[in-house]
């Protein structure tokens, strides 16, 4: 069972806009070109573009808090935790799409 953590706003914006394709690429899983998107090896059925997803299997999708719940089977916090990093500070780039301009504009505030 997971502890609880009391994540900000801001985090949970970074996590969920965290850029899928980035993200899984650092953990080893191989991505097939699909016109604008690209698929899992693993699984064709699942689409990923910036910090979006969708598997067209099961006609569900979201952000990246949400694909790794779904995918790694993680909790809420635990999903949460790996997609900011170890440190909670956010070690994965922001992805492309809705939230990207809201991740980066977070990131750049907390560096100032």
């Amino acid at each position: 069972m997971s502890k609880y953590i009391p994540f900000t706003t801001e985090q949970k914006e970074r996590a969920a806009s965290v850029d899928l394709e980035e993200f899984l690429r650092r953990r080893g899983e191989k991505l097939i070109t699909s016109g604008r998107d690209k698929r899992l090896a693993s699984d064709h059925s699942i689409t990923i573009r910036g910090c979006e997803w969708f598997d067209h299997a099961t006609e569900q999708g979201g952000r990246a808090i949400s694909f790794v719940k779904q995918f790694y089977g993680l909790s809420y916090p635990d999903a949460m935790s790996l997609l900011l990093g170890d440190d909670l500070g956010g070690s994965y780039p922001c992805g492309k799409g809705e939230g990207a301009r809201a991740c980066k504009a977070l990131r750049a505030a907390a560096a100032e």
